[in-house]
């Protein structure tokens, strides 16, 4: 959690999603279907990311805990088969507002092409969970809808576009 919020300046379990969290140069949504049928193009854009020296991590939402309730709902299926758990911690937060606590993992040294692999089950049709792939420079959410981009600094956006245009 401290890497995110030193790198991105954004607090992942926040009530707003990270995407609002920041300033709009350094964000970029595309739409999933931009990749429909273009594995290729998906693959080229995760590995210009994530095929870089720095770590890649994952944070997802593994289980929360409503107030009142006695045992926790577990999200399941979670990563889909597509990222190998080595390295791994997971931490709790509880909400001060709804008294909710959530429990997140995060799984260190993933590879660009786990990075993939999810990525294309989420555009298959698998169901997504509440997660993003980070490392030094971008952090990336997918969901059945949208790609979302959070760049450490506007001139990561501004090539990463020019990169997509060129494709």
């Amino acid at each position: 959690m401290e890497r995110i919020q030193n790198t991105f300046g954004i607090t992942f379990y926040a009530d707003e999603a990270p995407i609002f969290q920041i300033d709009s140069k350094r964000q970029l949504v595309i739409q999933t279907d931009a990749f429909k049928g273009k594995p290729t193009r998906l693959r080229k854009l995760t590995s210009f990311m994530f095929d870089r020296s720095s770590v890649i991590d994952v944070i997802f939402l593994k289980s929360y805990l409503p107030l009142g309730f006695k045992k926790p709902i577990i999200t399941t299926n979670i990563l889909h088969n597509t990222v190998k758990v080595k390295n791994w911690k997971e931490f709790h937060h509880k909400e001060e507002t709804f008294g909710m606590t959530r429990n997140f993992v995060i799984v260190t040294d993933v590879k660009a092409h786990e990075v993939y692999n999810y990525s294309r089950a989420i555009i298959k049709g698998k169901r997504p969970s509440f997660i993003a792939f980070y490392n030094d420079e971008y952090f990336y959410g997918i969901n059945d809808d949208e790609l979302s981009i959070i760049s450490r600094t506007p001139t990561h956006i501004e090539e990463l576009k020019s990169y997509l245009d060129s494709l």
